[in-house]
């Protein structure tokens, strides 16, 4: 029997997922979705869970807890969910209701973009990302209207817009407001072409990014040295402890997690100037101060994905939601 504390905790967890579930049929239209019989289902859901929270306040206010733990990890969150047969019903009634909302998903078509993670050195874009149109782009692509996979990405999908739209994402995401001022001014840099500024500031948030994901899921992985092979076996073990939260988004959508340790590891490559690669980016050679060939839009961008795509799901598998 968990404590009344988490069980309220729990609650307050499910009750942020309906409050997302909402968010999205206001905001993209899902016709399903948006039918009377779907939104009932969503409010009645809401004012059961609502019943219960108030019940155990009362409860712990009668037990003389004025002010309840709010904050548990979220693997004590899942083992209530798993455990607490009362809350089950609620559990199944959600990912059902998910299940309907990816079905009509436009904005976010998972097995589409996870098709496009080209190589370690691309990442589909993520938070901003719009099937439609982006598929008209990678068609073109393939198609043969672009030299090489370099200009996709640098002169098409991610051009000045695309990285302040980006940006506007983030900075609706409290999780990362410790990092946004540098952040900001990094991607101020990108868009006056200031290459060597924003490479140089944004390179570093890849780890920072790691650390603060690593710390919010309980997972106390060391790669101190930031050796290769230390910072994929970290984000190895990020991307699995993702994986198994699959209550926010559909279990298809950790497809977009598979690219990222070899993305991430890639760019903590050793940097030798003798015999690497010029133009390429190697997180030592710039941090170092050895490496000065890094000054490219296409090593800016790069980062700018990379980053887009930890914080995706750093924001939504956080230990520590912010609930309705």
């Amino acid at each position: 029997m968990v404590g009344s504390e988490l069980r309220l905790a729990t609650l307050k967890h499910l009750l942020c997922r309906i409050k997302l579930y909402k968010k999205l049929i206001r905001d993209h239209g899902y016709e399903k979705l948006g039918t009377s019989k779907n939104k009932k289902r969503l409010d009645g859901l809401c004012n059961s869970i609502k019943g219960e929270v108030s019940q155990i306040l009362n409860e712990l206010k009668t037990e003389g807890v004025d002010h309840p733990r709010e904050y548990f990890l979220r693997p004590e969150i899942n083992v209530c969910l798993e455990n607490e047969g009362e809350f089950k019903s609620f559990v199944v009634d959600l990912n059902k209701i998910s299940v309907e909302i990816f079905k009509e998903s436009e904005l976010l078509n998972i097995d589409s973009i996870a098709n496009f993670d080209f190589t370690p050195e691309w990442m589909f874009p993520t938070s901003t990302a719009d099937v439609r149109s982006d598929i008209t782009i990678i068609k073109s692509f393939l198609e043969g209207d672009f030299s090489n996979i370099d200009d996709l990405f640098v002169d098409r999908l991610m051009d000045n817009e695309r990285v302040k739209k980006t940006l506007s994402v983030w900075k609706k995401c409290p999780q990362i407001s410790k990092r946004l001022p540098l952040i900001e001014e990094a991607i101020e840099a990108h868009i006056d072409r200031k290459f060597y500024l924003s490479v140089s500031a944004l390179i570093p948030q890849v780890e920072g990014l790691l650390r603060d994901a690593l710390q919010s899921m309980g997972l106390k992985i060391d790669f101190t040295s930031l050796r290769k092979e230390e910072i994929k076996r970290a984000t190895c073990a990020l991307k699995d402890s993702w994986k198994s939260q699959d209550y926010a988004f559909l279990p298809e959508a950790t497809l977009l997690l598979e690219s990222l340790p070899d993305a991430v590891s890639d760019i903590y490559e050793e940097y030798d100037p003798t015999k690497s690669v010029q133009g390429k980016l190697y997180r030592h050679g710039v941090c170092h101060g050895l490496q000065t060939d890094f000054n490219s839009k296409k090593n800016s961008i790069r980062l700018i994905l990379l980053l887009d795509r930890i914080i995706f799901f750093y924001v939504r598998y956080r230990t520590n939601p912010p609930y309705a």
